[in-house]
């Protein structure tokens, strides 16, 4: 059955890139902070591994230096310079701990959307204050959705901790039966083993949201067919606009594929939106190849190019956008198109010019575009 109509209010289209890149220019970026606190633990599994040594041996002066006193300490005592001189050996641990956690927050970031500073977001919005509008959030269907994460993330991580502390029960009860010296290190080395398991989970945590994120956001940014509708022609521009766009790419295709067009068997149309340029040798090609594709002013440069060279022209509305939405230039053209293309080839190769009237190909069902690059459900 044909797909259903909706409404052209509805958000049903998918965003464009265009549409995806003003998002990101106004601050609305895909973000996971799962995957942020993710990076963060990371970073300092990564920093417990590197710097614990001179941690504990900072924090081993700090405490002799704060117990150690003197005569002069106390007729002259300077209380900044005294914490400056406690807390200097552990400068250098807690300084790369911090950078290395910002880096790694930083990079998670990156990973999911990008980074990018946009000071419009620090404005202040009545909207942002408004408390009824907070509650909404907060009790609507993305609170909800917080709420599952966070007791899904309260679940993985107490299960995982509970799991560690009573595998390791045997060695907790014997601590008090050894050494202070010995037992530390043993209490120390848990401890490390339950951050390195707490990081694992909050790693598995994250890859669970990311999709969730990609999902809200591509869902947030969806359009209407009228936005869709006026994108397209916006992007047409002006006749100045589109004369020096014309010529930009009548350039460019030019530089770029110099020899293709003359190389081109057939070139299918739209017959004005989109144009391809498939090159079919049946002693080199094991199947037509696609040697230029466009859609707008590129369709119409290909359209030009073909003209002067001498190429024919044919226009199949839905093989065209087929191979257009399908193809990459330099590839083959797909499977499920070899039937529609080699009838319009015979045509052209053998019977083209003998022939009144073009034969009739169209794309196969699993095949079908409509102008914005959507797959259309062929009725029946």
């Amino acid at each position: 059955m044909a797909e259903e109509e909706k409404p052209d209010d509805e958000k049903t289209e998918e965003p464009t890139q265009h549409r995806r890149h003003q998002a990101r220019e106004k601050g609305d970026r895909l973000t996971s902070r799962e995957l942020a606190t993710a990076m963060g633990g990371v970073a300092g599994a990564i920093w417990m591994w590197a710097f614990a040594g001179d941690m504990a041996a900072g924090l081993s002066q700090s405490t002799a230096d704060a117990l150690t006193l003197d005569t002069n300490d106390v007729r002259d005592f300077r209380p900044v310079e005294a914490v400056a001189a406690i807390l200097w050996p552990l400068a250098t641990p807690l300084m790369a701990l911090a950078a290395m956690v910002l880096v790694a927050v930083a990079l998670g970031q990156g990973l999911a959307g990008g980074i990018s500073f946009n000071l419009s977001l620090a404005e202040p919005k009545a909207s942002r204050m408004d408390p009824f509008k907070g509650l909404v959030r907060v009790l609507g269907p993305k609170g909800f959705i917080e709420l599952l994460k966070a007791l899904a993330k309260t679940i993985i991580l107490v299960g995982l901790s509970a799991w560690l502390l009573y595998a390791s029960m045997d060695v907790l009860l014997g601590l008090s039966a050894v050494p202070l010296q010995a037992a530390m290190a043993t209490a120390a080395d848990l401890g490390l083993k339950l951050f390195f398991w707490l990081t694992l989970g909050l790693a598995v945590i994250a890859g669970g949201d990311i999709p969730v994120q990609i999902r809200e956001w591509l869902q947030r940014l969806r359009m209407t067919k009228q936005e869709l509708k006026d994108e397209i022609r916006q992007q047409e521009g002006s006749a100045e606009m589109k004369f020096a766009m014309r010529h930009m790419a009548r350039e460019s295709l030019r530089r770029s594929s110099r020899s293709a067009m003359a190389d081109a068997t057939v070139v299918l149309t739209n017959p004005t939106h989109f144009a391809v340029a498939l090159r079919y040798r049946p002693e080199i090609d094991g199947a037509p190849v696609i040697v230029a594709r466009g859609r707008g002013i590129v369709a119409e440069v290909i359209r030009e190019l073909a003209t002067e060279r001498g190429v024919i022209v044919l226009s199949y509305p839905s093989v065209a956008r087929a191979i257009y939405f399908t193809g990459r230039v330099g590839t083959v053209i797909r499977a499920d198109l070899y039937v529609a293309v080699a009838t319009i080839l015979a045509f052209v190769l053998r019977v083209g010019l003998d022939a009144d009237e073009p034969p009739t190909a169209e794309a196969p069902p699993t095949a079908l575009f409509d102008e914005t690059g959507k797959q259309v459900v062929a009725s029946g």
